[in-house]
This record gives C-alpha cells, structure tokens and sequence, in this order.
C-alpha cells in the first residue's frame, strides 16, 4: 500500500511540472558556442542567441513536453534577425533606448556601448588598436577606431566615421551619411548641405543628379520631386512636366507627348495617336476599335464595313472570299454545320442528295466509307433485318443463292464456307451437333474415321467446344478413350506417350515426378523422352540418383515425416553412428559421416548461428577465444595473428585510436625507444609501424618519415624537412628559391597577390604609396592575369576617378581632359555621350560637332521626339523660312513627295501618289487607285474604282469582271481566270482546274480522288498504279522504305521476323556480312575499344594488341616506354600510377610472394624468389667460412707463445719494406 501512494506521490508530481525539460549542458550567455565548443566568446565576437525548441508526445504523458534547446554562439557580425548591437555585446532584435545606426552598423544608444573602449595606451605598438584590454592590427568588424582604442560609438569630440576611423570632420569632397563619411550618397540618399537625407526639406524640395534643389533646370523636366532628361515609362511629357496620365485638355498621347488632337496621317487607338490598328483592333473611320459597332458590325480587311462586298460571303461576321475548310456554305453564309434539313455537298448546304450520289450521315458521298453497308441509296453502319452481306462488296441483299454464315451477329452470303467451319443445310457452323459431334474435313460426322481415330478437343473464341479428328496426336493418347491429352490425369503413369494404368516389367519403377524440374530429370527409360513431359508419374527402369526408393515407387524426398533420414538412397528415422551428421540437400536430410563447411550441433551448416561465438576446427561454439587463450580473427580462433593484434583480436591495420605498430601490437603512440614511424604498404592495406630511426631515402617530418617533404616544409636539409624562411629563400610552390619570378608576399612567390592586396616593386601591398599612388588593373607579361598595380598615372584610354584609373565614367560622372568630374566647367559647358568599352559616357565639350543639335547645352545626333532640327538647334515648331518637315528636319521645300507639311520620299501607308503629292483618296480626274498610284483607266479588273491585274483570291476573272462563280459557258477556274475546259497537263476537282492534287489526294486519269480505284489500288509519286515496281508500304508504293521501317519481301514492315531478324540498313537478311550488335543490327566495322568475335562485336582490345593506346585510343600490342598499363589494360604515364607498379603495370595491389620497395615517390612489387634463392646460398658460403674461422683461432690459441712473436716480427718486417719501396 506504502509503495502504491509513493507511485502516485510521483505521478502527481510530474503531472503539475510545467512540461518544461531542459538541457544544463547547453552554451548560454555569458559563454556560447565556437567551433563546436563552449567558451567565453573573444573580444572581436558578439553574441546570437539562437532559438530551438524541441516539442514531444510521450507515451506516459497526456500532455506534449517542450525541450529547449536554445544556445548562444560566437559571431563575426549580427544577423537579420537579431541585427542591433546591444550592451555586453549580445545581437538583439530591439532596444529599450535608442536604436543609432552608423554606416552598416545598428545599436542600443546606452552607456554601456563603449565598455570596450582602453583609456590607456594598452598595446606596445602604435600601430595596434585595444578592445577589452585585448591588442588587435584591425578593430573587430563591428567596431571603428578611436585614439588606439575600438568603441562601436564614436565620442563627441570625433562623432564622425571616416575608413573605419572616428573623425572630428570629414574630408574635403566627402558628404555625411548616417555618421559616416562617404564620397557620395548612396542610391535612395539625396545630397543637402553635404549631408545625404531621405527626404529634401520643402525649401529644396527637388531632387536633380541626387541633390537637393530649388528648382529643375531648364533642359530637364519634372517628374515628381525628380528632375530628369527624358520621361520614363508610363509617364507622359507634358511641357516640362512628366504625368501619369495627360490633362482633359490634351488628353491624346502622341509618342510620349500629350496633345490636343492627334495629326491628321495618324489614327486613335484608346486615346494614343497611332500610325496603324494593333493587331487585335479594327478600322471604324479614324478610329481603331476591338470590336465594330452594330451599325458597322461586319469586319472586310480589317475595317467595319455596313454589310460584306457582293462577292465575299458573311463567316462569323467576317467578309471572307471562301468559307475555311470546317466550314459550310449556306447561301452567304458560312456554317459550321448545315441545319438539320440540308445535306452536305461539294461543301455547300443542299436540299438533296443527286441521282449519282449516295446518303452518308446527312452527307452525299460517291461510294459508303469503311465498315458502312450500301442499301439501295443509303450507307447504313448495319444491313436492314432479312437481308445478307453479299461477300465482301458491303452491299446489302435481300436474298441468299449461296451459303449462309453467321459471324459476331452478322449475317454473310457466300459461295462456299470458310475454313473451320462445316456445312450444314446450307448454313455454316463453328461447333458439330451433338448428334454428329466429329469435324472431319468440313463435315460433321457421327465417329471418326479408321485413318483419323484419334479426336483432339479444341476450344474456340466464343468458347464453344469442338471435337476434331485427326491421324496422330499432338502430345499423349488416353487408353480410356482415343482422345488427345495434353497431360496424363493424377492416377495415370506415362510410358511410351501413353496414358495408362501401371508400368510394364521393362521399366518397373514409378518415377513421382516434382513440379520444378520436370524437363530436367535424367530419367532411364526403355524410349527416350525428348519432349517435355506433362505428367504426375512416368515409367524409368531405374530410380535417379536424386531420389528415394520405396517399394516400386521413386519420390525425391521422403514421403513420410517420421522417416526423413536419407542414407543409400532410403528413408530411415534416424542417422547411423558411422555418418552421424545432417546434410540439407533441397528437401532431403542426408546423412554424412563430415561436414563440407561447419558444423553445430550435428547439423551441417554454411554459417553459424547468431547465438555462438567463435568457430574451432569448424566446429560453431558458444566460448570467447580469449578463454581458451586463442585471438579471434572474425569469428575464428587462431593461435597467431597474421598482422596484429589489439585486445586479443586480429586486424589487417591498426584501428584509427591505436595507429602505431610495435613488435605485432597497435599502440596510441610509438615507445621512446622506437619515437619514429614510417607507412608499410600490403595489399590494400598499411600500417603505421614504430622505428628507432627512419628507413634509406626519407626524411623526418614531425617524428614521421616520409619520401617527400612535405610543401609547408620543402626543403630536406640533412635527412630532415625545413621551411624555406628558416634558410632565408622564397617558397614558389615546389623548390626554395633565392628570388621570386613575379611576386613576393610573407616569403612566399605567388602569381597574384591575395584578397585586396595590390602590385608595387614586385611585391603585395595593401595601401599604394606617395609617388605611385593611382590604382590599375594592369595584365601582366609573367601569366596573362589582370591584377590591380600600383602605378604613378593613368594609362592611354583610362580615365582618373579618385585614386583609381577606369576605363568608363559612373553613370553620374562626366568626362573631362581625362579625368571623372561631377559637372562640366564653364569653359566646356556642351555635354554629349561617346562611346566607351562596355558603356556610353558623356563627355564635356566646348560647343557640339557641326553635324549635331544642341538643347539645353545637350548635343544629339538627332533631336528628342516632339522636336525638329533647324540650324544645330532642336525646336518644337518650324519656322516661317523653312516650314516643311523632312526626316525631322526643317526644310524651305519638298524635293520629292509632299503630304500636308511634311515631305516624304514614298508616300506612307493608307494614303496614294498624286502627281507630287500623297492623299488620301484619288480625285475624279484620275479616279482609279493601281499599285499606290491614282491612274486614269484601269486596263484589266476593277473593283470599287481599285485596278487589279488578277482577280482577289475567291473571284474569278472573266471578259474584264470578278465573278463568284464561273457562267456554265466557262465553268472551269484555273489560276483565278473561267476557262471553258481545264488546259492540258492539268487536273480537276469538281469544276477547278489544278496544276497538280493537294495534299490528301492522289492522282487518276486527269482526276484528284480520297482513294484510289480497285483496279489501280497503290499510290506512288502521288499517282494511283495497278502495279508496284518497289516496295509496298500499305498502298503506298516506295522505292525505298521510310524511316524505322523494313524491307521484307518487297514490302516495307516495322519488325523483322525470326527467320531474317538482322537489320542490314533498312533491308531484313537472314545473316550479317560482317558482324552484328546485340540489338541485330549488321555492322561494317566494329566500334571504337571492340574487336569482332565471330558474327559479334566484343568490348576491349584483341588478344594479340591487348592494349588501349595513351593518345590515340588505338589497340598496340604494348604500352610506350615511359608508359604502364592498368589492370583494365589502358595505357598511363608513369607517373600517374597511383597504385603499386609490377614491372610494366600498374595495380591496386600487389601479388602474393611479393613485397613493397618504396623508391621516391614509387611503390615496387619485387619478388621474393630472389631472396628464396639467395638464402640457401649464403648459407652454402657462410657455414665454411664459420668453421675455417673456428679452425684458425683454435690452432693460434694452441701455439706456443714463442712462435706466434716470430710470426709477428716477420709481418713487422714486411711492413716495414713496403714502406720502403713506396
């Protein structure tokens, strides 16, 4: 009971906690989050609180836990959502106080800003700047630098911000903008009293070239508070002003201008004066509507017209000279479908069909289409009840001469029965009658006949059944019955592909067959089974070598459970001592005295259980191999590891922990006595192993030896790896040399400087000094690269801005005596734009070129619409000397056309030649309008006083007239012109005379017809032929097969079949010339990296040039001299093995008898047969000297001491002539 209220005291608890967890590990304030670790933040870093909350449903809770698990972390600068500096240096999102902004820096205006900020000179060097009692060469990003001191607020005494410096004014030729000193105010910024602000006070309230001014100047207009050369888009000049939209009393839009009425040559579009109607507009008067009024409501090239021309024809109230394709006529309409009363001829609307047509669906057709039945003047989808399909004309009749056939509901007379099919009164039929139920050469018979006494059943479509006589049997004959069977029933044996009861004594043995492997039996029988064999049992003489024996019967398993031990070939309950272990052999237990692989528990198996731990002598056991004092290598015990060893267990290498080999065991560090390592490769492997001294041709590199120094330490100096600076030379990448080509920047030579650096003497600078103090970019002769220099002034065709040389003034800057000025002097007041590289600079002039305009001290090429040039001026109106307009220009007269004012060299659009002059309709004196021209008479056609040469499209010219329709005299229309019969070499349709038929429509004596005749059913070169000379693509007729199609038997098929399946080109054959792909198409040369293999084509190079060239890609029969070849046998250069190279080749590792000889950068197999070979050897030569050297010393130590002086004092005496004789 005590225990019961403890566990309710608990959950009563938890259930009032706030369902709040949180995490005391977590980095908050006054520490955070760098690198992934939890420190103090540095000085130069701010802190972000970062916001993660974590919500979770436990199973154990009726309510969702939150976990939070927010953090601080140390930042450069503050983000977007936190982005206002406040005290303590944390990012926030607001302020209690004020929010300052200075340059790209929000903060919190409080006392505690500047806690940073050192009173005293902290730092040793001038040049260092002191942050939180902390020296730094630049002040954090966040701060600016005042007196050696970072504050993120400037003091009173310098307030300004001036290159990250507070500054107590800004320079000359700088404006202030939010406390910072800039050259100019930034975009959305306005210049007043060298301070950029938001808005111009009212006093000022015009923004010109982003400063503030009284008023706009003369050249420019206003368009709102801006003062700008020209009016941008969706705005309107009207005067000096740029609108919106244009004032009731001008309010038409000519160009950008608003007017009072448009000219005279233009017409309005929705209040814009317009020279034509836009494309979905139309002509009403002077006036460009979207859709004509009722008055006008029909539509004739574009104009609204009170009703169509006589000779066009009304289609959704557009005039048109010919109804489109979809469409019928109907009287002057054009319909998209006759009424219901009408049939469709010849594409027009008629009461009725002619004699000569037949009735198809409320349309008069020649001949019925597919699948419609002719019934006297009718196509009907079905022939009336009573009535019979006349073979295969599709013409209905009411009366049967021939045979009567019954198919999917249809009836057919026919003169003789078609196959399959027996003739039974007069009718025929798929199935016998039961009284005659045997088909028999298309007759239905009582039983079959002796020469035929088998029957097969056959199943048709319909599903009816249909007992068929036949001489032999497909596959097997039923004893019961002479039926053919496709398999043997469950209680019947197949012997002799005969169904019967039991086998005979010549194959006794009844084979139970299993379901899988059937066709794949090796079965002993006295006839051979070739077939595949569909039966449950057959007959063998003896049972296969797979399968059990009981009694007369032959099973492949067991067929009693409780006897499922197969020994010799018999079923027993359990295994004999001599094979005690179970083998699983498919569904059979097998009885064996040893397992293939391992064994547990009596059971053979090819892998252990989960639940063992280690294999012995192949047996699976449930012991570690440490207790048996064994190491385990995988999940074997083996007395010694092949490599080494950690923690009693085998490894190929080292485990990353424990890297370091020593005497066969990984180690965390190599021992004092061996503190050196070097990399042993093997395989695919390696291992760190420790040495009290680094191997022949390497270096020592921080206790590691290594072939090459590495680039942080190049130079090898006395077997160890040095810095170039260490010696007094200059890194350049590969060697330590005395001077650098190009550049030098921390003793190192590079082909550019870093960052923002610039070029001066050879070296990285970061500010220009006095005497070359302009930057360029320059590309340099050393590598072609284009690098900012520092040089004494600006080259030819660069211009100076500030402190740097650019090839093209800003956009606000103009050009002058080769410099970027902000206005042009008064000595050069003209401004024009030139050309640059990329851009279109303006540039000061003394007065513009002869051949320009000038306005409001700007020069054109060509004066600004709404203006006109006269006298290199741009006016708004012509004056009374030279009054006329000619290419806008102000010109004393027309020298060609005259139309109004203007002057034009062909009269424009909608309007006509007169003499010298344009109008808008000819004069009764020459009333007729031809070619843009008024004339006086017209020589062929007119039509509503306009001349035509050749009658509009849907009119036929006939004795000077445009008819509709051509007089029955000349009722034939060729080329627009009534003819009385179609010319020569010509073809009709209907009553119009073609130079050739249309698409769609083939060629037939003179005629165009849908399809061609039975008598001249194929079509080639768009003509009807009885007789195809190519090849037959449906009734297409080719000389050659269209694409994805194939020629077969002179025709063109989509799939060759299986007896000619090679695709030679576009034609089927039965074999390939050459070879063939795996898709069978025939090839004339095998590709590229493959070599033919019989009739295929096999990927990689022939046996005899195995090699794939370096360069050329080519088969060789080696590799070049300076070249390997890799495992996949491609040619490299040596150099770019990056495995192990085995004499020409380059593999991923070496063979086994090998061992790895590392030369430079080389990793060498070498084998070992040599060191076989020189160990018995020297043991042959050391084991004499060994025992002569025993001999020798043996026989000295017994002298006696006298003869051994005598000996010494005769060598002395040698010596001594030798010297002599020297």
């Amino acid at each position: 009971m005590n225990r019961n209220n403890d566990i309710l005291k608990i959950f009563i608890f938890v259930t009032i906690t706030n369902f709040r967890v949180s995490d005391t590990t977590r980095c908050l304030f006054p520490k955070g989050n760098l690198d992934g670790q939890c420190v103090e933040c540095p000085v130069d870093t701010l802190y972000e609180y970062i916001r993660s909350i974590q919500y979770k449903k436990q199973w154990y809770y009726s309510r969702t836990v939150t976990i939070d698990n927010s953090y601080h972390r140390c930042v450069k600068m503050c983000s977007k959502i936190n982005p206002v500096i406040g005290s303590q240096r944390i990012c926030t999102s607001s302020c209690p106080t004020n929010k300052i902004q200075k340059g790209d820096i929000l903060f919190c205006k409080d006392d505690n800003i500047n806690d940073g900020f050192c009173e005293n000179k902290q730092c040793l060097s001038a040049e260092l700047r002191c942050y939180f009692m902390q020296c730094f060469n630049e002040c954090p990003d966040f701060t600016v630098s005042y007196n050696n001191s970072c504050v993120i607020d400037c003091f009173e005494d310098k307030p300004f911000i001036f290159l990250k410096r507070c500054v107590k004014n800004c320079p000359a030729n700088h404006v202030l903008e939010d406390g910072v000193c800039r050259k100019s105010c930034s975009i959305g910024k306005y210049l007043y009293n060298k301070t950029c602000v938001q808005d111009c006070p009212a006093t000022q309230q015009y923004v010109n070239e982003q400063k503030c001014v009284t008023g706009c100047p003369v050249q420019k207009k206003k368009q709102g508070q801006f003062c700008v050369n020209t009016c941008s888009n969706k705005y309107y000049q009207d005067g000096n002003n740029c609108v919106n939209e244009c004032p009731e009393s001008r309010r038409f839009v000519d160009e950008t201008n608003c007017v009072r009425r448009c000219p005279v040559e233009k017409l309005i579009q929705e209040m814009r004066c317009v020279h034509n109607c836009s494309d979905s507009f139309f002509l009403d008067g002077n006036k460009c509507v979207k859709k004509c009024p009722k008055s006008h409501q029909y539509i004739n090239e574009r104009h609204c017209v009170e009703k169509c021309p006589v000779q066009k024809y009304i289609q959704d109230l557009f005039c048109v000279h010919q109804c489109f394709e979809s469409y019928f006529l109907d009287g002057q309409l054009c319909k998209k479908e006759c009424p219901a009363n009408l049939f469709v001829h010849e594409r027009q609307c008629v009461k009725s069909c002619p004699e000569t047509t037949l009735t198809e669906n409320h349309m008069c057709v020649l001949k019925c289409s597919y699948q419609l039945f002719q019934t006297k003047h009718y196509c009907l989808s079905e022939c009336p009840s009573g009535y019979f399909i006349n073979g295969s004309s599709n013409v209905c009749v009411g009366h049967c001469n021939g045979v009567k056939y019954l198919n999917n509901s249809v009836a057919f007379c026919m003169q003789d029965c078609p196959n399959d099919t027996a003739n039974v009164n007069s009718t025929c039929v798929t199935s016998c009658p039961k009284s005659h139920p045997f088909f028999f050469l298309q007759r239905c018979l009582i039983e079959c006949p002796t020469h035929s006494k088998f029957f097969s059943k056959r199943i048709g479509p319909d599903n009816t059944v249909k007992y068929v006589c036949v001489d032999r049997c497909s596959k097997y004959v039923s004893l019961l019955s002479n039926m053919c069977v496709d398999a043997c029933s469950f209680n019947e044996v197949l012997f002799r592909r005969i169904c019967q009861k039991a086998c005979p004594q010549s194959d006794p043995y009844r084979l139970h067959l299993p379901e899988t492997s059937r066709n794949k039996l090796k079965i002993k029988s006295s006839f051979n089974i070739i077939r595949p064999i569909n039966a449950f049992s057959v007959c063998s003489q003896k049972c296969p070598s797979t399968f059990v024996k009981e009694n007369m019967n032959c099973f492949p398993e067991c067929p009693h459970s409780e006897r499922s031990m197969v020994y010799n070939s018999s079923c027993f309950k359990t295994c004999p001592e001599t094979d005690p272990y179970i083998l699983k052999k498919g569904n059979q237990n097998i009885c064996t005295y040893k397992c293939p692989t391992l064994r547990f528990e009596k059971q053979c198996v090819t892998k252990c259980p989960k639940s063992t731990m280690s294999i012995v002598n192949n047996e699976c056991i449930n012991v570690n191999c440490s207790q048996i004092n064994k190491f385990e290598d995988g999940k074997l015990c083996v007395d010694k590891c092949e490599k080494v060893q950690y923690k009693n267990r085998c490894y190929k290498t080292c485990p990353k922990s424990v890297q370091y080999a020593y005497n066969g065991t990984c180690q965390k560090s190599c021992p004092i006595n061996a503190p050196m390592s070097y990399e042993q490769y093997y395989g695919r492997y390696s291992l760190h192993i420790c040495s009290s001294e680094c191997p022949k041709d390497t270096f020592i590199f921080d206790n590691h030896c290594v072939s090459k120094c590495p680039p942080a330490k190049r130079l090898p100096l006395n077997g160890t790896c040095t810095a170039c600076i260490d010696v007094g030379k200059y890194d350049d990448g590969s060697n330590c040399a005395e001077f650098c080509p190009y550049l030098q920047y921390k003793s190192q030579c590079l082909e550019r400087c870093p960052g923002r650096l610039k070029v001066f003497n050879g070296t990285c600078v970061s500010i220009c000094p006095f005497d070359a103090p302009m930057e360029s970019y320059i590309t340099n002769d050393y590598n072609s690269l284009t690098d900012l220099h520092c040089v004494e002034s600006c080259e030819k065709g660069y211009y100076q801005f500030d402190n740097k040389c650019v090839y093209a003034c800003d956009n606000n800057y103009y050009y002058f005596n080769g410099s970027c000025v902000e206005m042009c002097p008064k000595t050069a007041p003209y401004m024009s734009k030139v050309k640059s590289i990329d851009r279109d600079m303006v540039q000061c002039f003394h007065q513009c070129k002869k051949t320009q305009f000038s306005m409001d001290f700007t020069c054109f090429d060509k004066c600004p619409d709404g203006y006109l040039g006269y006298k290199q001026l741009c006016i708004r109106k012509c004056p009374s000397d030279s009054p006329y307009i000619y290419n806008n220009l102000c010109v004393k007269g027309c020298k060609t056309l005259r139309g109004g004012m203007n002057c034009f060299d062909k009269c424009p659009k909608g309007t006509l030649h007169l003499d010298k002059t344009c109008v808008r309709t000819c004069p009764s004196i020459k009333p007729y309008a031809f070619k843009d021209k008024c004339v006086r008479d017209c020589q062929r056609y007119v039509i509503k006083k306009k001349c035509y040469e050749q009658c509009p499209s849907g009119l036929n010219g006939y004795k000077n007239k445009c008819l509709v329709n051509c007089p029955r005299e000349a009722r034939y229309s060729y080329k627009s012109e009534c003819l009385p019969r179609c010319p020569n070499k010509t073809f009709y349709i209907y009553s119009t005379c073609l130079d050739k038929c249309p698409k769609g429509k083939f060629q037939f004596e003179r005629t165009c017809l849908f399809k061609c005749p039975s008598r001249n059913p194929y079509v080639f070169n768009n003509e009807c032929v009885s007789i195809c000379n190519g090849y037959l693509d449906g009734n297409f007729c080719r000389m050659k097969c269209p694409k994805r199609k194939f020629s077969y038997k002179r025709k063109c098929i989509t799939k060759c079949p299986m007896q000619n399946k090679f695709m030679n080109g576009q034609e089927c054959v039965e074999l390939c010339p050459f070879a063939h792909d795996a898709h069978f198409n025939c090839l004339k040369a095998c590709p590229k990296k493959s070599h033919r293999y019989g009739k295929t084509c096999k990927t990689g190079c022939p046996p005899h040039v195995p090699f794939v060239g370096l360069f050329d890609e080519t088969c060789s029969e080696k590799c070049g001299f300076y070249e390997l070849a890799t495992e996949d046998y491609k040619c490299i250069i040596k150099s770019d093995c990056s495995g192990f190279i085995d004499g020409i080749w380059c593999r991923s590792m070496c063979f086994n008898n090998t061992y790895i000889l590392i030369s430079g950068r080389d990793k060498l197999c070498k084998s070992l047969l040599p060191v076989y070979i020189a160990i018995p050897v020297l043991s042959v030569c050391v084991f004499p000297s060994v025992v002569f050297s025993i001999r020798v010393l043996c026989h000295c130590c017994s002298m006696p001491k006298r003869k051994r002086q005598n000996i010494f004092e005769l060598e002395r005496q040698d010596n001594y002539e030798e010297t002599n004789l020297l």
